[in-house]
């Protein structure tokens, strides 16, 4: 496949069929990050060594600081231990991360899990939206914001450095796209888009820039189904 697909055509057929705009959508999303900021993380996981040695870090990688009491800090929440780590100068890919469903880890990701109690409660668009997509099993769902003016620096997804071909490994089976007035640019390859609803092959190094507003991306992994997989490998 090519290193970026993309699927906005679906995503405005899934709005006209439900007859919502993505700007209502938006505001129920805006609405429930607003009032659960306490939900809000750094990423990636420190432990997460497979996530971690593939980014290229500019600065001070979060294992990188120093930690008075690894006893103590051990007992943390990740997000408790990565914001410290942050606020004692350590750098992260994204600013803002929250779950929205129950299954929360970058390891099986793709696994059938279920929305947030909380999330079908407050966000019954976006629920309905994104089990529209053409997936069969849809797992973790992750929103992903960055600061104006903060790249999303270049990265790949999964394992092995910059410069190394990952392309024997699995490709990862996910969705990424936002209902945001403003768009981040994807940069992979020969290719610099503004994402909207896409694939992309991970395993290549790729980068985002957003500009001067915030922006986000929600991530839905899982498996595709058998037309989205088809046309993918025609």
């Amino acid at each position: 496949m090519n290193p970026v697909v993309d699927l906005s055509h679906i995503y405005n057929e899934i709005l006209n069929n439900m007859n919502v705009t993505q700007e209502e959508i938006n505001y129920e999303l805006m609405h429930y990050a607003a009032g659960n900021i306490h939900e809000m993380q750094k990423d990636p996981d420190e432990k997460q060594k497979s996530w971690i040695d593939s980014i290229p870090y500019q600065g001070i990688t979060p294992q990188e600081i120093h930690i008075p009491n690894k006893k103590e800090y051990g007992s943390w929440s990740k997000q408790k231990r990565n914001w410290f780590t942050f606020f004692n100068g350590a750098e992260y890919i994204w600013d803002y991360v929250m779950y929205l469903t129950e299954y929360e880890a970058y390891v099986g990701r793709e696994k059938a899990t279920e929305f947030k109690q909380k999330v079908l409660n407050e966000c019954p668009l976006l629920c309905e939206f994104i089990r529209k997509l053409p997936m069969d099993v849809f797992g973790r769902i992750i929103f992903l914001g960055v600061n104006p003016r903060q790249p999303v620096y270049n990265h790949i997804d999964g394992h092995g450095p910059i410069g190394i071909d990952n392309r024997n490994t699995p490709l990862p089976e996910c969705i990424v796209m936002n209902f945001g007035p403003h768009q981040k640019t994807l940069s992979i390859e020969n290719y610099n888009i503004k994402v909207r609803c896409a694939i992309l092959d991970e395993r290549l190094p790729h980068k985002l820039d957003g500009g001067n507003k915030f922006t986000y991306t929600l991530r839905i992994d899982g498996k595709w189904n058998k037309e989205l997989s088809q046309a993918l490998s025609a």
